[in-house]
């Protein structure tokens, strides 16, 4: 009774008080940072080791086997599981909380590379990489068009609509799924290599060599001073048609008297639909510490000025978690 009995005696004291604590809590309320999930290190680390060609049982004898015999017995290891399957391992790694998560990767990576001693010699390099929950996808957008091509709905997607979004405020990693890759088959015609008497080896020693890029010296103004590099590379089919290709014999002989060349699509490893039709999916992750709230808004206005920008792409999203981060923070306030 004598904290109601005080109260009664300094109301203004009391209300003044009650005043600095609300006057607080709407201050860190509003810098507050908001997501759906806290910002909790979750002591995880994954190891991705690809083998393409290989079939699920040689992934586990040659690559999951060894990663897992130098995993095992490290310190704070609480499970290693492993998904092993045609072409590829992944391994993901769990630690006991409190754990520091920067030794962990450490020791992972250690192991990694220890292993690489009873693996195979051309094994692509593992990639060992921490799993954070809390990076997970805030947006998922769709991209597509019944006028732009497949292809030039790829480069716009890439070349523009993903960097403006890697640019924008407190987004972070923009992952771009289900575009198609420009591709140039070559196929060499195996009658007209041995009348030439050239091998494959010449051919693609012709066309490694177009893909370089050589010095061109430098450029001087009296405002600025830059660099020069020649690029050989192919624009198009008919550019790698007209390489050419040594000989010993000192023929003039290009690309396209020996080989068959196509300008197409590299196959896809991913097929995304929307509405049945094919569509690019653009997967949007906020920085980290980042508002939530603030990167979709960011995004959204993004996709608002790309639609102005092409008004014949669809820009549709797909899910966001504003719903239910908002409903989150309904929940706090109400409480």
């Amino acid at each position: 009774m004598w904290l109601t009995r005080a109260s009664l005696r300094n109301p203004i004291t009391v209300t003044l008080f009650y005043a600095l604590i609300v006057a607080v809590g709407a201050m860190a309320f509003t810098q507050m940072r908001r997501s759906i999930l806290p910002p909790v290190s979750f002591p995880i680390v994954a190891i991705s080791a690809p083998y393409p060609g290989a079939s699920a049982e040689e992934i586990e004898r040659l690559v999951a086997m060894p990663i897992e015999d130098q995993l095992e017995g490290m310190p704070q290891l609480d499970r290693v599981s492993t998904y092993a399957q045609a072409g590829v391992a992944n391994i993901v790694v769990r630690f006991r909380f409190g754990s520091d998560l920067e030794t962990d990767r450490s020791n992972v990576q250690q192991a990694v590379e220890a292993a690489r001693a009873n693996m195979p010699l051309d094994l692509v390099p593992p990639v060992v990489a921490d799993a954070d929950p809390s990076q997970v996808p805030v947006l998922v957008a769709s991209l597509s068009s019944a006028i732009f091509s497949p292809r030039s709905l790829a480069e716009i997607a890439d070349r523009e609509i993903a960097p403006a979004l890697r640019a924008a405020p407190a987004i972070g990693n923009v992952i771009v799924s289900g575009e198609q890759t420009r591709q140039f088959t070559v196929v060499p015609q195996l009658g007209a290599l041995d009348a030439m008497a050239m091998t494959v080896l010449d051919l693609n020693q012709s066309l490694a060599a177009a893909d370089e890029v050589l010095p061109g010296g430098t450029l001087r103004s009296s405002f600025a001073e830059a660099t020069i590099g020649v690029r050989s590379a192919a624009a198009d089919a008919e550019d790698l048609r007209q390489l050419p290709v040594p000989t010993n014999g000192g023929a003039s002989v290009r690309v396209g008297d020996v080989a068959r060349v196509a300008d197409g699509s590299a196959d896809a490893a991913i097929t995304t639909r929307v509405d049945g039709a094919p569509a690019i999916v653009l997967f949007v992750s906020r920085a980290e510490n980042a508002d939530a709230l603030t990167a979709i808004s960011s995004a959204q206005r993004i996709f608002k000025r790309q639609s102005q920008r092409y008004p014949l792409i669809r820009l549709e999203t797909l899910r966001t978690d504003a719903p239910y981060t908002k409903a989150a923070i309904g929940g706090v306030l109400q409480t």
